[in-house]
């Protein structure tokens, strides 16, 4: 569980971590296996690709705002599969929703911009959601028979 902070513990917290200025004695990744680990970071949601920054960078109307928080606690929801499930379903109704309502005569660019970067930032992070999922299972079943394997011998 998490821990409740008050506003004074925060305070005080963040006057101790100004103070000691944490940063300036990281010294990131060391080994080359943690190097290779880090750069795929911006690869894990699929927030940081440079697309998906550029777009961010512009105003977006709060349906799309709204549809982005919906695929980060998706992408973010790693032990419950019911949970992902029913938040794809919700993301897919909403995002639906958000491009049948723009109709050709009255398509503005804006609306085009945000319904290719919402359909490029689900395909990526759900994408990748799944893909950590599957590998996950097919670790637990590998797991699973080799130790049926080591049973049998």
């Amino acid at each position: 569980m998490a821990r409740i902070w008050s506003e004074q513990e925060r305070s005080e917290q963040s006057k101790l971590t100004l103070d000691r200025k944490i940063w300036e004695h990281s010294l990131g990744p060391i080994t080359e296996q943690g190097k290779a680990r880090v750069s795929k970071n911006s690869l894990k949601f699929g927030y940081y690709k440079e697309a998906h920054r550029e777009a961010r960078k512009y105003k977006r109307c709060s349906e799309v705002r709204q549809i982005e928080a919906l695929i980060r606690k998706a992408s973010r929801t790693t032990d419950n599969d019911e949970d992902f499930l029913q938040l794809v379903d919700l993301i897919q109704e909403n995002l639906d929703r958000y491009c049948q309502e723009a109709e050709p005569p009255t398509l503005s660019p804006q609306r085009v911009f945000e319904s290719v970067y919402l359909q490029s930032l689900v395909l990526t992070t759900i994408n990748n959601s799944l893909y950590r999922r599957t590998r996950k299972i097919i670790s637990k079943l590998n797991e699973g028979n080799l130790q049926q394997g080591s049973e049998n011998d």
